[in-house]
């Protein structure tokens, strides 16, 4: 709000200043450069008090360097406006400038060369040649390209062709300029307070209107930590409890069901155990260096078998020894999740690769596999807790929605990152890059 009301006051001084400037300049080419009786006969202050005569108008007084007035000679204004003389509040003020730039004006004679042959003044300047040139030689060169007015080191200049040459009638502005761009500077800086006053308020309530839904979440993620754990140990004894069961009875279909769903259970526990663990920061990986490449064949070796049972291609592009320093037992579960994701979710003769290399200090493990894809809407979504895009397959494999969530935790927790791409319809690869220390 500030800025624009600054902003306001500094358009309004402006384009004030700029009217009034050309009011000046064209009221001083209308009387040869001397003020005179307004047209309304009310009085201008003239210099040192005294009122010109009607017998002045129209005649240019000419104000040659070798005879300048004396510096007493200048207007007597301000003290007249404070004295017992009423003649200041009665009077019309036609230049709107402050006391030292009120009768800050001049006016230019040149000669048809575009030099300068006279000043014109009612006051002593405090300008020379090196201003009074430059302004000759721009008003004139103007004049002949069609442009009568212009500005120069704020001085503003308006010309016009007179009988004893061309008049160029000048009004300072430096001041006003001055203080147009303190205030613009002025509106900057308040403007640039109220953003960093706003920054933090801003940072202040969405604090305090955050806390409750963060409470919330905290109280969310010890709930599902305190579960998991009171779960595992009624899990245990049921899974206990079972295979006694099976061995007195091995041919009970109904024991055989509830064994595998608490073995399923026991892994859903098992991960929810894990990222509750890994959201309170209770995670803890011991990093060792060994080679990365006879890791992930250890892993992907013993799916060989389910691999040629599903009537799937299983390949590997992995190359000798690519050393890495890393916690080697979340790693292997890395790639567990994804060998195990490509198999669930590739067809009858899919082909499945796994493949390990090295660039620019950084290791990488990819797995491809051809088959249905993922939608380009869901490369995201698929990291996602308990997300599965495609039900009917996760009922079928038996898939919970936790592995790529783990894994991208996993990643993470290493520096490192986890993406996926694919062609949908076609093949889908996810990419698993890790620094090497």
């Amino acid at each position: 709000m500030l800025f624009f009301i600054f902003g306001s006051i500094n358009l309004y001084f402006h384009f004030f200043y700029n009217d009034q400037a050309d009011a000046v300049l064209i009221r001083l080419l209308g009387t040869n450069g001397h003020r005179q009786l307004l047209s309304d006969e009310k009085m201008m202050i003239s210099p040192a008090g005294v009122l010109r005569q009607n017998s002045d108008i129209g005649r240019i007084l000419p104000l040659p360097n070798s005879d300048m007035p004396s510096e007493n000679d200048g207007p007597d204004f301000m003290n007249r406006g404070r004295g017992k003389n009423s003649f200041f509040f009665e009077s019309a003020i036609l230049f709107p400038h402050d006391k030292f730039d009120l009768y800050d004006y001049f006016s230019l004679v040149l000669g048809e060369d575009g030099k300068k042959k006279f000043v014109i003044s009612d006051y002593r300047l405090r300008y020379d040649d090196e201003t009074f040139d430059p302004i000759a030689k721009e008003s004139f060169k103007s004049y002949k390209q069609g442009k009568f007015s212009g500005m120069y080191d704020g001085i503003r200049w308006k010309i016009k062709k007179t009988d004893v040459g061309y008049f160029t009638a000048c009004v300072n502005m430096q001041n006003a300029i001055a203080m147009q761009v303190w205030l613009l500077r002025l509106t900057v800086e308040l403007y640039a307070v109220c953003i960093l006053i706003s920054f933090f308020l801003a940072i202040l309530f969405s604090k305090w209107a955050i806390a409750p839904v963060k409470e919330t979440l905290a109280e969310q993620k010890q709930f599902i930590a305190d579960a998991s754990h009171e779960l595992k140990t009624p899990i245990a004894v049921i899974g206990a409890n079972v295979d006694v069961l099976i061995s007195s009875m091995p041919d009970c279909k109904w024991l055989q069901y509830i064994k595998t769903e608490n073995e399923r259970l026991s892994l859903i526990v098992k991960d929810l155990l894990y990222l509750a663990h890994n959201d309170s920061g209770r995670i803890k990986l011991t990093k060792t260096e060994f080679n990365l490449c006879e890791m992930v064949e250890s892993v992907v070796l013993p799916f060989e078998s389910i691999v040629y049972e599903q009537g799937k291609t299983l390949e590997m592009e992995i190359p000798e020894a690519i050393n890495i320093r890393a916690d080697e037992t979340s790693l292997k579960e890395v790639v567990i999740v994804l060998v195990d994701n490509a198999l669930k979710n590739s067809d009858k003769g899919a082909v499945i690769r796994v493949s390990v290399c090295q660039s620019a200090g950084q290791r990488y493990i990819k797995v491809y596999n051809t088959g249905k894809g993922i939608l380009p809407e869901e490369l995201d979504k698929i990291f996602l807790r308990f997300y599965r895009s495609d039900t009917s397959r996760a009922r079928n494999t038996g898939g919970s929605g936790l592995g790529l969530s783990i894994a991208q935790s996993i990643v993470l927790n290493h520096g490192g990152t986890i993406k996926a791409v694919s062609d949908y319809g076609k093949w889908a690869e996810f990419t698993v890059k890790l620094p090497e220390k």
